[in-house]
């Protein structure tokens, strides 16, 4: 009973934890695009400044769409447990 609660718990922490890291991941590789297009804006290299643009774009239609799955999961989740 309590290793099944112990392995229950630790599956939470290293879901947690890689959520986390995740999170810290896009956080650094937006701010490396945005930094290089931003130095490159006022080297006066428009076309790889604004080069940059469609990835940012395309990269948060992507994580919008993940974000808007994992919403109408927990969604669904919890209409049939109240059913």
């Amino acid at each position: 009973m309590v290793s099944g609660y112990l392995s229950a718990r630790t599956g939470h922490h290293r879901e947690t934890v890689m959520l986390k890291l995740m999170a810290v991941i896009q956080i650094v590789i937006i701010l490396l695009i945005v930094t290089f297009g931003t130095y490159h804006l006022f080297k006066g290299n428009f076309e790889l400044a604004f080069g940059t643009l469609p990835f940012l774009f395309a990269y948060y239609l992507f994580f919008a769409a993940c974000q808007r799955r994992s919403v109408s999961i927990k969604d669904n989740e919890s209409t049939d447990e109240k059913s």
